[in-house]
Order: C-alpha cells, then sequence, then structure tokens
C-alpha cells in the first residue's frame, strides 16, 4: 500500500468521525420546545389534559359542599361521578356521595350505604362519624313515624336495615312493634323468634299488639289547644266546598295555606311548588326520601317536617309532611291527610260547610 492510499483511508476517516461528532452533539443540546414538538399528539394531548388522579392533592371539596347545602343536587351528582373515578377510595368524597344519598335517594338505601362505607378500611374516627350519622338519621325517621302511629311507612323502613343487621336488637324490636301494630303476628313472632321470649321490651310489644284498645296505646301526633273554651268540646272550622270536596285552611308556621280534606290520605302533602314558598322563609327538618303508597298510586317524596301547624285552635309540633314534586291540586296547595285528623273525633257536616272535631 503506497503513501497516498494510507492518506486517503486516513482522511476519509477523520471526515466519519466529524460527522458523528456532528450529530451526537446537536442530538444532546435539542431545546425544550423541540421535545414538546416532537412528542407524539397522544403524548400531547395527555399533557394538556391532567387526569383528575394526578391532580388528588388539589382537591377541593368545598365546591361540593356549597351544591350540597345549596340544593343543586343534579350538578353535584355529575361531579361526584367524575371524582368518585378518578378517586374511587378518597375518604372525603364517599361521606360527600353518602350526604347526596341521604338527600336524594330513599332513606334505607342511603343507611344501607353508609353500612357499606363502615366494611372499608377506614380510621376508627371516621367510623365514629359514620355511625353518629346512622344512630340520627335512624332516630329522626322512627321518632315522627311512631308518633303519628305510621307503622307500615315505618315497617317499610325498618325491613332494609333489619335485613342488613339481623342481629341488630333496636331494629329487631322497633320492626316487630311495626308488625304488631297492623295485627301482622305472624311477621312480629318471626321477626321476636331470636330475642328471649323474657325480654322486657319483646314482652312489651306482644302485650300491645295482642291487647290493642281503638287507640293502639300510643300517643297521636302531638298538638296543644290554644282556645279560650273547654279543649274537649266540639270545635267547628270553616270549609270551602270545591264540587264534590272540601278545602280547608292551615297555618304553617304562620303563612296560611289551603290543604284538600282527604280522609283516603294517610299522611298530609305540600305541593313542591309550595313547600318552596314556605322554605324561603321557614325551616323544616329533612327526615328523607320515602316510598309513599298515595290514592294515585306509589311515588316517591321527600319526607319533611315543620315546627308548628295549626288548625283551628290546635297548634301540632313537628308534623310529618311529604313533598309531591309535580303540582298535582287545583285549587288547593296540599292535602290534609289522616296523619293529623286521627289525633279527632271527626266529621264533616256538609250542609254547612264546616270540618267539626273534637279531641278524643
Amino acid at each position: 500500500m503506497n503513501k497516498l492510499t494510507i492518506w486517503l483511508i486516513v482522511i476519509l476517516l477523520a471526515s466519519v468521525g466529524f460527522n458523528l461528532f456532528l450529530w451526537y452533539g446537536k442530538s444532546k443540546t435539542t431545546t425544550p420546545l423541540e421535545m414538546i414538538e416532537s412528542k407524539p399528539a397522544s403524548q400531547q394531548e395527555e399533557d394538556e389534559y391532567r387526569p383528575f388522579s394526578e391532580v388528588r392533592a388539589e382537591l377541593d371539596i368545598e365546591p361540593l359542599r356549597r351544591l350540597l347545602k345549596n340544593g343543586e343536587y343534579v350538578e353535584l351528582g355529575r361531579r361526584l361521578n367524575d371524582a368518585l373515578r378518578a378517586l374511587p377510595n378518597n375518604t372525603e368524597l364517599l361521606l360527600m356521595e353518602a350526604e347526596y344519598f341521604a338527600k336524594t335517594k330513599p332513606l334505607p338505601d342511603a343507611i344501607l350505604n353508609y353500612y357499606t362505607l363502615l366494611d372499608r378500611p377506614i380510621d376508627r374516627s371516621t367510623q365514629t362519624l359514620i355511625q353518629g350519622r346512622i344512630d340520627n338519621l335512624v332516630k329522626h325517621a322512627i321518632t315522627p313515624l311512631k308518633q303519628e302511629q305510621q307503622w307500615d311507612l315505618l315497617a317499610q323502613f325498618l325491613e332494609p336495615l333489619f335485613q342488613r343487621k339481623p342481629g341488630h336488637k333496636f331494629y329487631t324490636l322497633q320492626l316487630a312493634e311495626a308488625y304488631g301494630r297492623q295485627e301482622n303476628y305472624t311477621l312480629m313472632e318471626n321477626t321476636l323468634a331470636e330475642i328471649d321470649e323474657n325480654d322486657p321490651e319483646a314482652k312489651r310489644i306482644r302485650d300491645i299488639a295482642y291487647n290493642q284498645s281503638s287507640d293502639n296505646g300510643v300517643a297521636h301526633a302531638q298538638y296543644k289547644y290554644t282556645g279560650t273554651s273547654s279543649g274537649k268540646s266540639n270545635q267547628r272550622i270553616p270549609l270551602i266546598r270545591s264540587g264534590d270536596q272540601f278545602l280547608v285552611d292551615l297555618v304553617v308556621e304562620q303563612t296560611p295555606v289551603r290543604m284538600l280534606v282527604d280522609t283516603g290520605a294517610s299522611i298530609s302533602a305540600l305541593s313542591a311548588r309550595t313547600y318552596e314558598r314556605l322554605s324561603e322563609t321557614y325551616d323544616s327538618q329533612f327526615l328523607g326520601v320515602f316510598d309513599v303508597k298515595t290514592a294515585a298510586g306509589n311515588i316517591r317524596a321527600p319526607m319533611v317536617t315543620f315546627s308548628k301547624v295549626s288548625l283551628g285552635d290546635y297548634e301540632f309540633r313537628d308534623l310529618t309532611i311529604i313533598i309531591i314534586p309535580t303540582d298535582p291540586f287545583d285549587q288547593a296547595e296540599g292535602l290534609l291527610g289522616m296523619n293529623l285528623l286521627k289525633a279527632f273525633d271527626f266529621r264533616i257536616d256538609q250542609r254547612a260547610a264546616m270540618l267539626v272535631v273534637q279531641e278524643l
């Protein structure tokens, strides 16, 4: 090999090496903008849309609380679904969802959801919080239902809870009493089967069931007489004739409300429009959503109590009222049902258009 060939080989190798050096150096000095622009389109979209799961530290529960407080349940439900898809185990979101259910789902379903949360691996303070919420919901539902002898509704409320917690003594006794008050003795005894027959509460329930008097041995809706004459005397309350039906004026808190007298309705009702009008001025206690049997069929409706409802000179405390979602009444703003009327010996004087009531 002569000198010329050797020099040509050296020059060629040097050229290749220099070009490699330039290429490597350019690849190492790519700018951040070039790096972004060189990403695949799918990767760019992922950067532009940050999944909820990547911003969990930034979760702000306050907007959801505001929606719950303001009753904006449709929007709250949508946002909760989005958030829980990304953070299915977030305790704050699960508790918020449970509160949302308590406002929008049948009350037994909402309580069962709380029991499902108790089955999760959560800390003791959260368990205590949830159990307290369950106890509060149950107490606020059972007390007015028993007070007004709404035994069918009470049984309907308790049955899913008894099935979920069959060894729960309180649920067992309350459900057995609801059956017994309806003279459904077979269901009462089946429910009490696991309770010692000498248990004083079980004995009390059997005594009531098998020896019921006409008033079922329990207080009716609580009221007080505010008139000047003897409370036992007949009081005549004016009615307004509407075709074949009669209307009567109640006073809810301090606002007159015209109600259709309906002796076939087990519970009184207000139209949603009337309830919204009253809620602008007065507070009511929300008990939960219930499936209620009416003359028009079964409906799912919220149940509330107002602190004061007056009929004539009789003032009722914490009377339960369901809210009819639509506005089915003609001239009336609601229905006056038997949960109030059965507190009296009453009759309708059709000729004089009077509701005649006397304390039992």
